[in-house]
């Protein structure tokens, strides 16, 4: 019941307690007034002691009729004794045309409202009314309370029963058509013998699954949980008990049914909690049971305007593994289809930046972030390359060249970036900088490395694909002299073929194959026989087939072939030639292409990493916003200041965490390589204060036109931009949680 409300004053109030009444009763506030309830012939005590029994709140209308009325009075000193006695009423005075001071002694102590004779304000009113519309609210609260866990009672003890009664089942079919009864019990549920009732119901609907939402915020979205998923991934847990693999078809049908919904419907859904929860299923479902068809859902699951990582995670490191871990030749092309799937390329628009600097429209973006990617093929590429058809890497090979091709388009210039080809994936240099040509390049690098391992037939096809005019960018010579130096005994007639094309003019003398010739003759020189040898030593001895330098030409040759020798020089064949040009230069000439070092901007620091160290973090802030790049060529430059501050913060993370705030006011280069080097100091397990790393990156995001890439700094060959800032902040809070011995604190995770 309603809470009562007593309204005592003198009946020469009575206009404005109508008025106030009134307003009162549209508020659907339960009020009592004497001159409404009392009728001809009740007993007027009894009727006012009972109301005021009955009632949670007393108002009084003092005024200077009410002051000095004994029946005004009466009720108060009643109400009073009660609310002593039984603190069970509450008293709210009402001033009417009469000053504070005037109120009776009592009653000085309790906020009153004060009110004009002729209006009801409504500021004042709401003060008035506001403890009894929240004593009503609190008490529908209390009495919604009871039920509900009286409810969820019901509906446990219902959960608990192997078969429940066809009362039982009604009763919660009822309850869940309230959405806080709904959540629960689809959490709650784990008998299988609900599957068809609530089928039945139409939940597992297309209709029912939730698309995103448009969030208070301008811009943004929320992914609403659609109830039967956990519902669902439970059954599915369950299809390879025998007699349960009848769901498995039921399973299947419903997430084709709601992918097909989606596009059918333009699009509507576009949830990735629905359809990460789709790929957990189908990780619990045979893999025989997973036709193409289910298969050829993933493009349309990682379609999305707003993020594939979870479905996408799960695609690349546990679907495609269950696929490739069997021994079934079906499931190897479905693992084939998965791989051309996820590694798909999307065009963007590029950011307004990007089109001043490097005059680009768009740029390719691998559909599954390359971090996911690389990490699956860093365990996945060896088994795509034995147990998957030549096919998908003639499907990344055309990727790959059409992302060169379309750049080369709108610059008319080839920039080579295959220079890591002796790396692993997640150690290769500069990924960052070239993101989806490296990932791409990297995952067909080490699929058809294992490729040629057990299928010499197959990558000979491939090789000699990737030697045509088809695939003339240099990275595909690149990745051909790459299979070459790593399977030797298998393709080396295709390295002597390229030899004998232009007398080896090409790989001897173009800088970009450098690296890859030094290497096949460095691993493979005790494999040679003579005449292959003497055709080395023929090559080299011709000397560089280029214009000379004007002074000093027989130095330069000498070094030239020493160079080349230098890579050969174990074997005694060719010890004593190498010694040889050794007499002319005067010195040793060692080369090393584990790594190929890239120069951006070139030019040295203009402060050693000592000097940094020494400094405070006040003086390092002051010495970067005052460095000035004066010889992008000679130096000293921005990107070499950078990477000597990269390579302090990473020795010493600590210092530089605790005097973040220093650097507010720095450009986002420098920033990054801050978070850098923080990051980097963190791998190697040394402290880092959290907290202020937080608070500061909290404040650095907020600074005024931090969104809108106003700090841009001068001399930056790549211009680091906010999106540079967000992604190595992405990267801080993945080095600082996946490892459960060495994370920061779970009460940092709000702020992360």
């Amino acid at each position: 019941m309603q809470n009562k409300v007593f309204i005592c004053h003198s009946s020469a109030d009575h206009d404005f307690v109508f008025k106030l009444a009134k307003r009162m009763k549209q508020d659907s506030i339960n009020i009592w007034v004497d001159e409404f309830e009392i009728k001809t012939g009740d007993s007027i005590t009894e009727k006012i002691n009972r109301a005021l029994e009955d009632s949670s709140f007393f108002i009084i209308i003092f005024s200077k009729n009410s002051i000095n009325s004994e029946w005004v009075n009466r009720e108060l000193n009643s109400t009073l004794m009660r609310q002593i006695r039984k603190r069970d009423i509450k008293i709210l005075p009402v001033i009417l045309d009469l000053e504070p001071s005037d109120l009776p002694p009592l009653m000085t102590d309790i906020k009153a409202v004060k009110f004009s004779k002729n209006k009801i304000d409504s500021k004042n009113y709401n003060k008035l009314v506001e403890p009894i519309k929240d004593k009503d609210k609190l008490r529908v609260f209390m009495q919604f309370q009871d039920i509900y866990f009286e409810n969820i009672e019901h509906i446990d003890l219902i959960l608990k029963k192997d078969k429940p009664t066809r009362q039982e089942i009604l009763f919660a079919l009822d309850l869940i058509k309230k959405e806080e009864y709904k959540n629960y019990f689809f959490k709650k549920i784990t008998n299988l013998n609900w599957f068809e009732i609530i089928k039945q119901h139409g939940y597992f609907s297309a209709k029912n699954a939730p698309p995103a939402k448009k969030a208070n915020q301008k811009g943004h979205y929320y992914m609403p949980r659609w109830e039967v998923l956990d519902y669902l991934e439970y059954v599915s847990s369950q299809v390879n008990i025998p007699g349960n693999e009848k769901y498995i078809d039921e399973l299947l049908k419903i997430i084709k049914d709601v992918t097909n919904y989606h596009v059918l419907h333009n699009k509507v859904l576009d949830n990735y909690i629905t359809w990460w929860y789709f790929v957990k299923i189908l990780l619990n479902i045979p893999n025989k049971k997973v036709a193409v068809e289910i298969i050829d859902l993933i493009p349309i699951w990682l379609d999305s305007r707003f993020d594939n990582i979870l479905q996408g995670s799960d695609l690349a490191l546990k679907l495609l593994s269950k696929f490739l871990d069997s021994e079934d030749l079906k499931d190897w092309e479905k693992a084939e289809r998965i791989v051309e799937y996820i590694t798909n390329v999307k065009w963007i628009p590029t950011s307004k930046i990007e089109k001043e600097f490097f005059k680009k429209k768009e740029e390719p973006r691998t559909i599954l972030e390359p971090y996911w990617l690389l990490k699956s093929f860093e365990e996945n590429a060896g088994k795509v390359g034995i147990k998957c058809s030549q096919n998908i890497i003639l499907i990344l090979a055309n990727r790959l060249k059409e992302i060169i091709r379309r750049e080369y388009r709108k610059t008319g210039k080839f920039q080579d970036f295959s220079q890591y080809w002796f790396s692993s994936m997640f150690s290769a240099p500069d990924i960052g900088i070239y993101g989806t040509k490296a990932a791409i390049t990297l995952i067909l690098r080490d699929i058809l490395l294992a490729k040629a391992k057990v299928d010499k037939s197959s990558t000979e096809i491939i090789l000699n694909k990737f030697l045509k005019d088809d695939y003339r960018y240099p990275v595909f010579k690149r990745l051909v002299l790459f299979i070459i130096g790593n399977e030797w005994g298998a393709f080396r007639n295709i390295f002597w073929d390229l030899i004998k094309v232009d007398s080896g003019f090409t790989l001897f003398n173009k800088n970009v194959f450098q690296a890859d010739v030094y290497k096949i003759l460095e691993l493979n020189i005790y494999k040679f026989g003579l005449e292959e040898k003497e055709t080395i030593k023929k090559i080299i001895e011709k000397g560089p087939q280029r214009e000379l330098p004007k002074k000093n030409q027989k130095k330069y040759i000498a070094a030239w072939k020493q160079k080349r020798y230098s890579a050969v020089k174990s074997d005694p064949y060719f010890k004593s030639l190498y010694e040889k040009q050794k007499k002319v230069t005067k010195k040793d000439i060692e080369v090393s292409f584990q790594r190929i070092e890239v120069k951006w901007g070139g030019g040295p620091s203009p402060i050693a990493k000592e000097e940094i160290l020494q400094m405070s973090c006040n003086e390092v802030a002051k010495y970067l916003i005052s460095f000035k790049e004066k010889d992008h060529w000679r130096g000293p430059t921005t990107e070499g200041l950078s990477l000597v501050l990269k390579s302090s913060v990473q020795e010493e993370p600590g210092k530089f965490v605790d005097g973040l705030n220093n650097f507010l006011n720095l450009g986002y280069f420098y920033i990054y390589e801050i978070l850098n080097g923080i990051r980097d100091g963190w791998k190697e397990k040394k402290e880092v204060n959290w907290d202020s790393l937080f608070n500061f990156i909290k404040k650095y995001v907020q600074r005024r036109g931090f969104w809108k890439d106003k700090y841009i700094v001068y001399g930056d060959d790549w211009p680091a931009d906010h999106f540079w800032i967000t992604g190595m902040i992405g990267e801080l809070i993945q080095e600082g949680t996946k490892d459960d011995n060495w994370a920061f604190s779970e009460a940092y995770f709000g702020k992360a």
